[in-house]
């Protein structure tokens, strides 16, 4: 399903990076999303959500692979 979204995603020729947000306990999408190029740029947070990773790719790395 992510590698569907990240193909459609990298078809738009205006969508130069694709970001993502992960809750920190979320350890399921944490680690499927390890396999698909993501980089690690930031955390957001607040009381109520908790910690929040922030993770971008470059489309074109997605259109390459």
């Amino acid at each position: 399903m992510l590698r569907a979204l990240l193909v459609r995603a990298a078809a738009e020729p205006e969508v130069r990076t694709v970001r993502a947000r992960i809750g920190s306990d979320n350890t399921a999408s944490l680690a499927t999303i390890e396999g698909f190029g993501f980089t690690r740029v930031g955390e957001q947070g607040n009381e109520r959500d908790g910690l929040t990773i922030v993770f971008e790719v470059p489309a074109r790395a997605v259109q390459a692979g």
